[in-house]
């Protein structure tokens, strides 16, 4: 099993404002509204303390680079039970409009759309740091209990970060 380095989790830390801006950049052109990622908290976290996450339906994406091959992303709106109403409806309601009755096809097409451009942000933000360019990798978006992917499942400590992103 494997933990985090240290060094690694350090060089992650510096280069959160760098990233984040750049992704609520381009998440506002996309959007046409001001959108803000305030600097998230970033630590090294055991993979235990998501277990809670394989039990209970929760909304969440997962979706990679084609140039890092087998080490996804994951990202779940509303990682605490307590939490997790509140931080899926706040999502409904920027990219929707309004919390809908139920999660049919246009929703989820709506909410897939938005993780799209996450992710775009993501690349081009990654791609500016490494002087290279990324290519995302489809975006699987559930409301289901989280299948972790199996690099999750071969290491001790994941980089866990929390943000927030302000959509009016």
């Amino acid at each position: 099993m494997h933990e985090v380095a240290p060094e690694i989790l350090t060089s992650f830390v510096i280069k959160q404002g760098q990233i984040w801006q750049s992704v609520a950049l381009y998440l506002s052109e996309q959007s046409g509204a001001a959108v803000e990622i305030p600097i998230p908290t970033t630590e090294s976290t055991p993979i235990g303390e998501f277990s809670s996450l394989s039990v209970d339906p929760v909304l969440h994406a997962q979706a990679g680079f084609a140039e890092l091959e087998g080490e996804p992303c994951l990202f779940v709106v509303g990682e605490q039970p307590a939490e997790r109403e509140a931080a899926e409806k706040a999502l409904y309601e920027a990219v929707l409009g309004s919390a809908p009755d139920t999660l049919d096809d246009a929703a989820l097409a709506a909410l897939r759309e938005f993780f799209t451009h996450l992710m775009q942000g993501l690349a081009i933000a990654f791609g500016n740091l490494r002087s290279t360019s990324f290519t995302t990798s489809e975006i699987v978006l559930k409301r289901d209990p989280v299948v972790f992917p199996p690099n999750f499942l071969s290491v001790d400590e994941v980089i866990a970060v929390r943000l927030t992103i302000n959509v009016p």
